[in-house]
């Protein structure tokens, strides 16, 4: 039986831990007890994931949730059955009610048995764990629980990081008729990216590229000799990173400039079929507690992981997505206890 006033007192508990990248140990033990207590074999791996199973049936289904929030912790402030809190919807809520869900199945005849991933360093470049465990899991299915308002997401662009260096030659800020300032060359650079057209796709929508961190210069009286940024490049269905970059490359010839793929940051697209067995079983579970709505995540998740590693996976998770990394971060409960509702449907036996 899902308990409201216990998913609420979970939740609250856990949005009372800061859990910034690097930091999520007590937030994991935490977790770590309640799903124990569901009855649940849990390990820690040498990540820091979490890992919790309830063997039962041969088809095991992925519950992936991150411990960790992005920096700005700022308290926990209660409205009604509203909480408000950095890491309300991204994503505390999704891992409260999947251990609700792992208590209300607890000695249920089950369809899926699942398989609890609670993982570390999502919000830190090149450091989640998901990474690691979709490698090694033999899941038939995997749900990542980011926050989608309880609307089923079937895809994701695939996200890629260049770093481009422009060239000048330095010189005495006084003579700068001696040198070339790789800022003004630079500038030039960027305003060819801006102008690349982007890939299109029906369901993805359209491929994307942000100029997210610049630098240059060495003190305030040298013209810059170089000047780095980078490219947050989104890939739609169909592009690659090689040829990511190679747009970067025919869009900036002849200049002098190097530009390269970051190791380790790269997310595949894709995009399941509403047809794929697992996707209309949980369609159906929706669709017994509310509207089914389909969609795609705008931003890049863990699921992108499984998706490589041959397990097909969607996002499904309580709360809105826009609210995310913002200081209006709140959830409302009744959204987590319908979630938890869902996937206790979902994996029990009917």
């Amino acid at each position: 039986m899902i308990s409201k006033p216990r998913v609420k007192r979970r939740l609250h508990e856990l949005l009372a831990l800061r859990s910034e990248s690097g930091s999520e140990g007590e937030v994991r033990e935490l977790l770590k007890a309640w799903l124990e207590e569901a009855g649940m074999e849990t390990k820690v791996d040498e990540q820091g994931n979490l890992i919790a199973t309830m063997k039962r049936t041969h088809k095991r289904v992925v519950l992936n949730g991150h411990l960790d929030t992005v920096p700005g912790y700022y308290g926990v402030a209660e409205e009604g059955d509203m909480l408000c809190a950095r890491g309300a919807v991204d994503m505390k809520a999704g891992l409260a009610g999947i251990v609700e869900a792992m208590h209300a199945l607890a000695g249920e005849e089950l369809r899926y048995s699942p398989e609890v991933h609670f993982v570390v360093g999502e919000e830190a470049a090149q450091a989640s764990g998901s990474a690691a465990l979709a490698g090694r899991c033999r899941a038939s299915f995997a749900i990542v629980a980011e926050p989608t308002s309880l609307a089923l997401h079937l895809g994701q662009r695939g996200r890629v990081t260049i770093s481009v260096a422009v060239k000048g030659r330095a010189a005495h800020a006084s003579r700068a008729d001696l040198g070339v300032n790789a800022i003004y060359r630079a500038m030039d650079a960027i305003e060819r990216l801006r102008l690349l057209p982007m890939a299109e796709h029906p369901q993805l929508g359209s491929a994307g590229l942000e100029i997210t961190e610049i630098s240059a210069g060495i003190a305030s009286n040298v013209v810059p000799e170089v000047c780095t940024f980078t490219i947050d490049r989104r890939l739609t269905l169909g592009e690659t990173p090689e040829q990511a970059l190679r747009q970067v490359h025919h869009a900036l010839a002849g200049l002098d400039y190097e530009a390269k793929l970051v190791n380790g940051e790269y997310s595949k697209p894709f995009l399941l079929e509403r047809e794929h067995p697992f996707v209309k079983a949980l369609a159906e579970a929706i669709s017994r507690h509310r509207e089914l709505r389909y969609g795609v995540s705008m931003a890049t998740t863990d699921a992108s992981y499984y998706h490589s590693a041959g397990i097909p996976a969607v996002i499904f998770g309580p709360g809105k997505p826009e609210l995310a990394h913002t200081k209006e971060e709140r959830i409302d409960i009744n959204e987590v206890v319908e979630f938890s509702s869902i996937l206790v449907d979902f994996l029990r036996q009917r």
